[in-house]
């Protein structure tokens, strides 16, 4: 077949990575002379045939030569005409023309990928492929011609999941499906494994200090693995990408915990810390969640986006989920961090304090976080290393403040770019927060009104930037 949909009824659900997984199978199997795919991105409100001529001839090629290659049309909810005009000229009379006179002919030896986000609405219907136990959804198109095309269905996690469940009971279902599931390769990935195996101990009440992620060790399935990912990462109905950047973030977190003399109790002999790397795991459990979820709430996004309780690990049902949205703005809740320096030896803690009773607090407001998420023998041996954890960061020298960021981003040799931009607990968490998500390839919008300082804050942090990079 020359041609494929895949449709979803939200963004980040896995179209895209669909696409490059068929790529790098072409690129293995044919080995394309040129680009082995071409991506056309259609956002505007009319289809422009004249932009998509005009990057398509850059791939002109000789029918007698023929090279393989994927054109992946990307189309966005925001197209509202051309579609059905464009497809069909294109895939069935085989060609389309701008007002130019250039014609693009299609090839029977390339395959067009058709990426739609199509949103849809609640409605109570007995058509459903899958059994879900749910209401299930019909789609209403406002293009109706890709309708009749072959097409894979790409689902979110959760729905991934009660699909894969269902596959396991049924082999008649399992032989019929060819939508896309979780993807193998990055269940089977360093950080995809690292998290869930250290999150499935973690729920069990394992003690962690002795244990060490071990690269390359794969352990369950895609129908184990996930029930715990999304008990812990916070939203009810993610995307893949949402799921993706707190495995990211856990894994990078993780890693450095791995790397940190304070995790390694061979290394600090000291039976007073025993359980710390077991705490830590659990606040880099609660801040993977913090840094994954993004603040906005999107129009092309599930609205069921509410908090999961990451410490009821009782059981797997909807049981476990707070009834209050975690969309939230920055100002208005806690950010609590601990960070592995980059000399792999010292820690900083910024935005919380320890109290007597061993409860997380928010310094700004003296308002307790999560009761009891130290034991008193853990603070009392942190304490005994010479970590104060009372220590608020506003009431730090500005000399101190400037270290404990150079520190953190990886700076060994401290400077202040701007003595006179204000570093309060709330910049540095902002500018910290900005470089952990680039660490971990999670993508950053700054928003806030004219004057409020967005400009100088990304001008100070990009001072150490390129100190990084030099």
């Amino acid at each position: 077949c020359c041609v494929q949909v895949l449709i979803s009824e939200r963004a980040g659900v896995g179209k895209s990575l669909a696409v490059r997984r068929l790529t790098e199978r072409l690129i293995e199997v044919h080995k394309p002379m040129k680009d082995a795919c071409v991506t056309v991105p259609l956002a505007e409100k009319k289809v422009d045939v004249n932009a998509i001529v005009s990057v398509l001839g850059d791939y002109i090629t000789k029918p007698v030569r023929p090279d393989p290659k994927i054109f992946h049309l990307d189309i966005t909810p925001a197209v509202q005409q051309g579609v059905d005009n464009l497809l069909f000229n294109l895939l069935v009379l085989g060609g389309i023309t701008d007002t130019h006179g250039r014609v693009w002919r299609r090839y029977p030896w390339d395959l067009y990928m058709i990426e739609v986000t199509a949103p849809s609405q609640t409605a109570n219907t007995a058509e459903a492929a899958v059994p879900t136990g749910r209401p299930e959804t019909k789609v209403f198109y406002d293009h109706q011609f890709y309708t009749l095309l072959p097409t894979r269905t790409c689902r979110s996690p959760r729905d991934t999941l009660e699909l894969e469940s269902s596959m396991e009971h049924s082999e008649e279902l399992a032989m019929t499906i060819n939508d896309p599931l979780m993807d193998n390769l990055e269940f089977t990935s360093n950080a995809y494994q690292r998290a869930y195996q250290y999150l499935k101990r973690h729920s069990k009440g394992a003690n962690l200090d002795y244990y060490d992620y071990e690269e390359g060790t794969i352990e369950d399935n895609h129908a184990t693995c996930l029930p715990v990912l999304l008990r812990h990462c916070g939203v009810l109905d993610p995307s893949w990408a949402e799921l993706r950047y707190f495995v990211w973030f856990l894994n990078e977190q993780l890693n450095d915990c791995e790397s940190s003399v304070f995790c390694n109790p061979m290394l600090v002999g000291d039976a007073s810390l025993n359980g710390f790397k077991s705490f830590v795991v659990k606040f880099m459990v609660r801040m993977s969640k913090d840094f994954a979820t993004p603040s906005l709430q999107m129009s092309d996004e599930s609205t069921a986006c509410l908090q999961i309780d990451m410490d009821n690990d009782d059981d797997d049902t909807d049981d476990d989920i707070a009834a209050y949205q975690l969309r939230r703005r920055w100002e208005s809740s806690p950010h609590p961090y601990i960070f592995f320096n980059n000399d792999h030896v010292s820690m900083t803690f910024l935005g919380f304090v320890i109290d007597q009773n061993g409860s997380l607090v928010d310094p700004s407001n003296n308002q307790i976080i999560e009761p009891s998420i130290m034991t008193r023998e853990v603070k009392r041996g942190l304490e005994m290393q010479g970590v104060n954890l009372k220590v608020r960061f506003d009431d730090l020298t500005r000399d101190d403040k400037i270290n404990q960021l150079c520190q953190v981003m990886g700076i060994e040799w401290a400077f202040d770019p701007d003595e006179t931009y204000e570093l309060t607990t709330d910049n540095v968490k902002k500018i910290l927060a900005i470089h952990m998500r680039f660490r971990c390839g999670i993508p950053v919008i700054i928003m806030g009104e004219t004057g409020c300082g967005k400009t100088r804050l990304i001008r100070f942090m990009c001072h150490y930037k390129q100190e990084l990079l030099q």
